[in-house]
């Protein structure tokens, strides 16, 4: 079974900011985002932290990539 997200105008008032952040960033709204706004907090927890770690420049950019890729795998995303 798995958890359907959230679409933009069923989310809380202050999760929107996150998807408008997201979809200007990205484009789109990915599948992982709409789910983690069924709990708001993690949902800005998980989004500023990678996007500090992204921004830091500490971690290669390919690695980066592949712990999302190794992530996905592990929790079984279809993509």
């Amino acid at each position: 079974m798995r958890i359907t997200g959230l679409e933009e105008r069923d989310a809380a008032w202050w999760v929107r900011p996150l998807y408008w952040i997201v979809r200007k960033a990205l484009g789109r709204v990915p599948g992982p985002v709409k789910v983690q706004a069924r709990t708001p907090g993690i949902a800005w927890t998980i989004n500023i932290a990678g996007a500090a770690v992204e921004s830091s420049g500490l971690v290669d950019r390919r690695l980066h990539s592949l712990m999302h890729l190794r992530g996905a795998q592990r929790i079984g995303c279809l993509f």
